[in-house]
């Protein structure tokens, strides 16, 4: 019998042994997945259970160590079951168990928003749900931004309700760069579930008036929060080293308001230094190449500007001065200029000298009573005719002539000559045809050395049309007195030529007055003609022997206008000189 007892007391030590082993080992596995107690998370009104780490520790029946949330492992009984949740009032309540653990939901009816309490509560190891039911209340729903204005958060009602209760106070507060217009600056829930009309607004806040650059300006009209302007140089200026855009911002510091940049430096245009043009120079000297700055050119001694009228530069608002004049030979010259005493031509034995002159003042020209030359620089190839004047007159008979010179070293060419005393002044006007090379054109002196010659005022030009198909060459016109006046009369049409001349007959013409300027080879003004015209008639075909001519009268007709002038002179044609040279010439 004690055998028996023993045998089963022994079995049952072993088979407590076991379980008590098993039983700590599951609960030594969920103390390490279970947080330790923290009393600070624990709701208010609930105390925890005893707190444990294996299941031995929980001395009273049916509990054992489990985990229960933030009151970490604890002795109670898994299988306990909370009461049955209590209903609430416009809303309903839906649960499948009140087992440990289990959930219970709250669900507010249609216009009813849950303004308090919690939505959903669990079943806690003390026998008690978690939270406290719903309130369901006629209120508010969620509440929008009104414009800029926007719910401040520091005012906010810590919730995860889905509304807010009758006569909650929404505070609002405006954006960066904007105020607040108008009192309250909140919305409240009413009654009616609604929330009240705002009676704000925010508008943005504006910066001063920009400052303008010196120099400068600025372009934009709207200084409100967050607009722009953009700054500009006055002509003339350049902005330097800085952006041209500044922005109307709030400061966050101190809230007040200001551009985020300051008007940028605007500095005077700088030109380089100007071009010089070949054959000439700067004539303005010492002065600064900014904007405005006008500066003067001059053409060195035996040169002109291609055009006068425009001499001068001026520094732009580009910092540009615009293209360099063009100087070119000169190839008239009235010997007034001391400093250009002989302009571009070259002389030999001629001097300048103060006189009186063709038109009866006194001024300068040049005289000679050597073995003279003055020589014209290069006069370069053309398809037009040019019409070379110049004024001369000689104390004794002394020779005087026009020699053209071809540079490419072929014969030179007789133009005009006269070896008879001139005591008063002339006008010489010779026709240069069409060259097919580079020619120099030379006034040579040679006779006594008793008797003076003198020169003044040549000019080229390009000559006014014929209306009329004849061989023209050189005129000598005898000038009238300076005091005398010179009457025009109507001019009988002259007489045509023997047969083997080719004639036209001319109708009379009116006398008008000769045209006030005079162009150049380029095209230039040069200077006024003050003088009458160069007297060009029908002349006979060259023949073998020498036609003694007498012109009484002589009326030139142009393309374009009509000039009639009378004179009286005698000359003898060379036929001979002007079949050598292609012009006739006449003296």
């Amino acid at each position: 019998m004690f055998t028996c007892t023993y045998k089963w007391s022994s079995t049952l030590v072993i088979l407590f042994l076991m379980f008590s082993v098993f039983t700590n080992v599951k609960t030594d596995a969920a103390s390490s997945n279970c947080q330790p107690r923290d009393l600070s998370l624990v709701e208010a009104g609930r105390s925890c259970k005893k707190s444990c780490t294996t299941n031995a520790d929980c001395s009273a029946a049916n509990k054992d160590c489990h985990c229960d949330g933030p009151c970490g492992l604890s002795c109670f009984n898994m299988n306990l079951n909370c009461p049955v949740p209590v209903n609430i009032s416009n809303g309903i309540l839906s649960y499948t168990s009140t087992q440990y653990g289990s959930k219970a939901k709250y669900t507010c009816n249609n216009g009813f928003l849950g303004v308090n309490g919690s939505a959903k509560v669990t079943c806690r190891s003390d026998k008690k749900w978690s939270g406290s039911p719903l309130v369901c209340e006629r209120a508010c729903g969620k509440i929008s931004n009104v414009g800029v204005a926007y719910l401040n958060p520091a005012k906010y009602e810590d919730t995860n309700l889905e509304g807010y209760r009758v006569g909650y106070v929404m505070p609002y507060k405006c954006r960066t760069g904007h105020q607040m217009i108008g009192s309250p600056p909140s919305r409240t829930c009413l009654d009616s579930g609604q929330w009240s009309v705002a009676q704000f607004s925010c508008s943005k806040r504006s910066c001063s008036r920009p400052r303008d650059p010196d120099n400068g300006y600025h372009n934009g009209t709207d200084y409100t929060f967050a607009s722009f302007v953009d700054y500009g140089c006055n002509k003339g200026y350049t902005v330097v080293e800085r952006t041209t855009r500044a922005f109307c911002e709030e400061n966050q510091e101190t809230m007040a308001m200001g551009w985020d940049q300051n008007p940028p430096t605007c500095e005077v245009v700088r030109c380089p230094a100007p071009g010089v043009p070949a054959n000439g120079d700067i004539a303005t000297k010492g002065v600064d190449y900014t904007y405005g700055t006008t500066i003067t050119y001059e053409c060195n001694k035996g040169y002109l500007f291609v055009d006068p009228t425009s001499i001068k530069r001026t520094c732009n608002a580009t910092g540009q001065w615009g293209s360099v004049p063009k100087c070119i030979v000169s190839y008239d010259c009235t010997f007034e200029v001391y400093k250009t005493s002989f302009c571009s031509y070259t002389s030999s034995k001629w001097l300048r000298r103060s006189m009186k002159d063709h038109t009866g003042r006194t001024r300068y020209g040049l005289v000679s009573n050597a073995e003279a030359t003055l020589t014209s620089p290069t006069f370069p190839n053309s398809t037009k005719t040019y019409e070379i004047t110049f004024y001369y007159k000689s104390t004794d008979n002394v020779n005087l002539a026009l020699i053209l010179q071809p540079t490419d070293g072929s014969a030179e060419q007789t133009l005009w000559n006269t070896a008879s005393a001139q005591n008063s002044w002339k006008k010489v006007s010779v026709l240069l045809k069409p060259q097919s090379v580079n020619v120099t054109w030379t006034v040579k002196r040679s006779g006594p050395s008793t008797a003076s010659s003198y020169i003044d005022d040549i000019t080229i030009q390009t000559p006014p049309a014929i209306s009329t198909t004849t061989t023209i060459a050189a005129t000598t016109t005898t000038l009238p007195s300076p005091t005398a006046s010179t009457t025009a009369s109507t001019v009988a049409p002259p007489t045509t030529t023997t047969a083997t001349t080719k004639s036209t007959t001319k109708k009379p013409a009116t006398t008008v007055a000769p045209s006030s300027t005079t162009e150049d080879i380029y095209g230039v003004i040069t200077r006024p003609d003050i003088f009458e015209p160069p007297v060009l008639v029908v002349i006979p075909e060259p023949t073998t022997t020498p036609v003694a001519t007498s012109i009484t009268t002589s009326t030139v007709h142009h393309a374009a206008t009509t000039t009639e002038t009378t004179a009286t002179s005698s000359a003898t044609i060379s036929p001979s000189t002007t079949a050598s040279t292609g012009l006739c010439l006449f003296c």
